[in-house]
């Protein structure tokens, strides 16, 4: 799981921004290794955006496949990016601790 925040330290630009932004939290995605996109699963406890809106904050998660966490827990490469209409962000490679921690996490799971 991940906490995604938009932040805007100006009030006027946050407000305009979020209205931009609206649906960004459906567009955040993963990938292991060249594997296919996984995109995230946002907010499931409650709705956090609006008609008029996205929140500043979001709650994702990501259900990789079996293949992805066993390449994850190899050493693969995992990738985020987001592709909204008004924000897209290319692919980028996740800092190896941050990775290997997430692989941690997935091994101490089957136990």
């Amino acid at each position: 799981k991940a906490t995604m925040m938009i932040e805007y330290e100006d009030a006027e630009v946050r407000k305009t921004q979020l209205s931009r932004l609206r649906g960004i939290e459906n567009c955040v995605y993963a990938q292991v290794d060249g594997d296919a996109r996984v995109h995230a699963v946002a907010d499931e406890d409650l709705p956090r955006a609006n008609a008029d809106k996205t929140s500043a904050v979001h709650f994702l998660r990501f259900e990789f496949t079996p293949p992805m966490i066993t390449a994850l827990k190899q050493g693969s490469a995992l990738a985020l990016g987001v592709d909204h209409p008004s924000y897209s962000v290319p692919m980028h490679e996740v800092a190896a601790q941050v990775r290997a921690s997430l692989a941690r996490d997935f091994a101490s799971a089957d136990t």
